[in-house]
């Protein structure tokens, strides 16, 4: 999977509680490591301002490793099916949820409970927003000259 950067927050604001948690499963015989955004129906109406469908909607998740931005997770939700969007599952009581190959190192062998996401900012016009990510899934930070051209470009 292939995810979009972005830099910075929308703005500084203080977390506040959501309905979005992010877990992890780890590698069984038959399955492959996989990540799990949920997303409860509360947060959806109040983030989205109605529920997603399974099906009809898919996520845009965007991360970083810019030094500042790696804490966190920019979420977009789309109408239209793109190649790098993450599909909506439905999941209990009218939550929705996206499988996620895992964007760490590995390799897992123990999953990792789900963990609450708080909001630090919302831009409701584009249906997107952004999270605090867990400190299991935060990206290890660039190493020196990394994502830098050898060129001096």
């Amino acid at each position: 999977m292939n995810f979009t950067f972005y830099a910075t927050p929308f703005k500084d604001a203080p977390a506040t509680p959501s309905g979005f948690s992010l877990a992890l499963r780890a590698k069984t015989h038959s399955k492959a490591a996989y990540i799990r955004l949920l997303i409860t129906l509360a947060a959806q109406n109040e983030h989205f301002g109605k529920p997603l469908e399974a099906g009809k909607h898919f996520l845009l998740v965007e991360l970083s490793r810019e030094p500042k931005a790696r804490f966190y997770m920019k979420l977009t939700v789309l109408e239209d099916p793109r190649e790098d969007a993450l599909m909506l599952q439905p999941s209990t009581r009218g939550a929705v949820c996206a499988l996620s190959d895992v964007w760490l190192p590995g390799p897992f062998v123990d999953s990792v409970p789900a963990a609450k996401m708080p909001v630090t900012s919302t831009d409701r016009a584009n249906n997107a927003l952004i999270l605090e990510l867990p400190k299991w899934a935060i990206l290890p930070p660039m190493k020196a000259g990394e994502g830098q051209s050898l060129m001096g470009d």
